[in-house]
């Protein structure tokens, strides 16, 4: 809301003023304040255009896109993307060269188009569900050092009540510092259409593990089911309302205590 010293619109206000969740009032004085301030400005132009994009890309996890429209849609990420300069060597898989020019960009823009994989001769296929998406940001974020997260632990109420928001939810933190891992922070990436919320964790040897927190109407198992691909292992399960999966590059037997550990908290 306005700061009555400051005289300022927080960035949540802005994050609703695109999400259209203001009354026709606050619009009015958002709509003011974006007029005298350009860089909250281009921020919110930016955060629409991803909305936008994201909107086209996730629709629906089965509908079918034609080519021509996908291309669109990748284009218009990129070129967004394009505003944040990044300096990162491409790496061997193809999906990874992808995340290594999308490494820094900002917020949604970078998850939608790091969602995605490769199956043979180069086709692009986005990723929809739970594991899937859990596993890619896990490659896309993990390696990051300087924007592994949008907001870090040292912002614990704010990065708590932001994501709770984007998930509809209350959302209290996990805490997992007992089993060796404290929280690094957090970002919101694509599941199914809506938005889901990422956690990341860190150990001590600078080994990271994600957890994703997203709403799934139609609905996760509630055992705990295992998937391993190209050395990143994977938990998720569910309730009924949310799916909740890990990945990391640490032991099947560690990841299992985790899942155990995050599952009595969530």
């Amino acid at each position: 809301m306005i700061d009555g010293e400051k005289n300022t619109i927080s960035e949540d206000e802005l994050h609703a003023f695109v999400d259209n969740q203001l009354s026709d009032e606050r619009k009015l004085i958002v709509e003011a304040w974006l007029k005298d301030n350009l860089e909250d400005a281009e921020k919110v132009k930016a955060w629409a255009l991803q909305n936008a994009a994201i909107g086209k890309l996730y629709t629906s996890a089965h509908a079918e896109t034609s080519a021509a429209d996908i291309a669109a849609d990748v284009k218009l990420i990129e070129a967004l993307s394009r505003r944040n300069s990044v300096k990162e060597s491409n790496r061997s898989k193809p999906w990874r060269q992808v995340a290594a020019m999308l490494v820094g960009a900002t917020g949604l823009v970078a998850a939608a188009l790091a969602i995605t994989t490769y199956q043979g001769e180069g086709k692009k296929v986005y990723a929809h569900n739970l594991p899937e998406v859990s596993r890619v940001s896990y490659s896309v974020y993990s390696g990051e050092i300087k924007h592994p997260v949008e907001v870090w632990s040292d912002e614990e109420e704010h990065l708590s009540q932001w994501l709770g928001k984007r998930i509809n939810r209350e959302l209290a933190l996990p805490n997992i510092v007992s089993q060796g891992f404290k929280l690094l922070g957090g970002r919101i990436v694509p599941l199914k259409g809506a938005a889901s919320a990422m956690l990341m964790y860190e150990d001590d040897f600078g080994e990271r593990l994600t957890l994703i927190i997203g709403q799934d109407k139609n609905g996760v198992a509630s055992s705990f089911r295992y998937s391993e691909l190209e050395d990143i292992q994977t938990y998720y399960w569910g309730d009924s309302e949310y799916g909740y999966a890990i990945s990391s590059r640490i032991s099947r037997e560690k990841m299992k205590v985790l899942a155990q550990a995050l599952h009595k908290q969530l």
